[in-house]
């Protein structure tokens, strides 16, 4: 039996200033329990939401089932048509394709002062657990499903986290109602989540009972993820660097490179695990400058310490080549870099060498022409304090292979390499230590 008690703590826990209540209803047993519950409990503004996601054959029965269902409460039903299949983008799988689709009908719903009620139980509580806990998640993805959370301007609101699937079944059964929506794809044990659910699950209560123990654990993990992630929101992220990450602990490391990525693209999945314990040994081997390929869309590229996300350019793009007008321009843009050149003069005491997003050199002669271009086969340049010429390639193979390198930017003047960006410069145009000013050449992300 379930205690109702449980469920309306779940309601005065909700903001005073909320009126009107949305609930994403399937019409299977979950979200039945959670559309009557609210209607026995809720005294302001309630609507059934169902999404047509127009996968399986009954999707229209589903639909019609919903309707009939939301007419015996005396409920409004908001229906809306999505088509998964078709509006799927590349790399997605249904699943996400899906929850990004039924987001866009929630934005599209949304007002100020409602939220969004969805039926997850605390079966789905155990699953999502079990499958985040064995493909390797931080405790906020173990604890992923919790009573509130907000997406952009979408607040989430699960009450019924605290109750077992059997038992909001039984309730409904004792309320005369025992037929609902069946999605039979989920008798398929080839998806994981489906073998977690019919297979895992039932072992493990043969063993331990109910599993209490386990949910008592679980909500621990959510208090204690919630606490680092109220951390990590007081950070101010946007920018990042190798420095402020080797300033925090380790334990807020996932969280801040996460947020720092999202606050940048706007982007929340696909950052896979693996990728996020590269850039960690990168950072703690000391590396300053590489690149690694994030994300389907974005490389996250780092220079000299500074995180930058950069968007995925079409290969066409992959070669450039500009030239500059020193004299008439004091600027150019590399678009598929998203670099732009600046020249200025600088006092020979603000030189820092170690600075590599910056090249000095000598005022006597300023070059009428610059050309920035990308490296090319047989490239080779005398680097500075060197004698001897190397090839690019092999100067360059120290800083990690080209796939997790910061892309580079051949500068050349007088048609000789002065500056491989932000990687070496060369022995032309050194600066004269008379100078009391010298030019310098400074790139910054746009």
């Amino acid at each position: 039996m379930i205690d109702l008690n449980l469920f309306e703590n779940a309601m005065e826990r909700l903001p005073a200033h909320i009126d009107h209540i949305y609930v994403g209803f399937s019409g299977g047993v979950d979200s039945c329990a959670l559309l009557m519950l609210l209607k026995k409990c809720w005294l302001k503004n309630l609507t059934a939401i169902h999404i047509n996601h127009h996968l399986r054959e009954e999707s229209n029965d589903d639909q019609v089932f919903c309707e009939h269902f939301t007419q015996q409460l005396q409920v409004p039903i908001l229906v809306e048509q999505i088509f998964v299949n078709d509006e799927m983008e590349t790399g997605e799988s249904i699943e996400m394709a899906a929850r990004r689709l039924r987001l866009n009908c929630f934005h599209k719903i949304n007002k100020p002062n409602a939220y969004f009620a969805l039926g997850h139980h605390a079966d789905d509580v155990l699953e999502n657990f079990l499958l985040r806990f064995l493909r390797g998640s931080n405790s906020s993805g173990l604890s992923g499903l919790r009573e509130y959370h907000k997406i952009n301007e979408i607040h989430l609101w699960r009450p019924l986290l605290q109750f077992r699937k059997e038992d909001l079944k039984q309730w409904l059964s004792d309320a005369g109602f025992s037929d609902f929506c069946k999605d039979h794809s989920n008798l398929d044990i080839t998806f994981k989540r489906n073998h977690i659910r019919l297979n895992v699950i039932p072992e493990l209560e043969k063993v331990f009972g109910q599993l209490n123990g386990a949910f008592h654990s679980m909500n621990f993990l959510n208090t204690e993820a919630s606490f680092l992630d109220e951390q990590v929101q007081q950070l101010d992220l946007s920018s990042l660097t190798c420095e402020t990450l080797l300033g925090i602990s380790p334990a807020l490391w996932d969280r801040v490179i996460k947020r720092f990525f999202f606050l940048q693209t706007g982007n929340r999945q696909g950052v896979r695990l693996s990728l996020i314990d590269t850039l960690k040994n990168y950072v703690n081997d000391g590396q300053i400058n590489f690149k690694i390929d994030f994300h389907k869309d974005f490389f996250l590229t780092v220079r000299n310490g500074n995180f930058l996300v950069i968007k995925k350019q079409d290969k066409k793009t992959s070669d450039f080549n500009y030239y500059w007008n020193l004299v008439q321009d004091n600027s150019i843009e590399l678009p598929e870099l998203n670099l732009r050149f600046f020249l200025e003069r600088v006092h020979q005491k603000q030189i820092d060498y170690k600075d590599l997003n910056h090249f000095y050199f000598s005022c006597k002669n300023l070059p009428s022409h610059v050309r920035l271009r990308s490296r090319r086969p047989g490239d080779r340049m005398i680097v500075f304090g060197d004698s001897q010429e190397r090839k690019l390639k092999h100067l360059l193979q120290s800083y990690g292979n080209k796939e997790n390198r910061t892309p580079e930017v051949v500068v050349e003047m007088d048609e000789q390499i002065t500056w491989v960006f932000p990687f070496r410069r060369s022995n032309h145009f050194p600066v004269d230590v008379q100078e009391v000013e010298v030019w310098c050449i400074k790139a910054i992300e746009v």
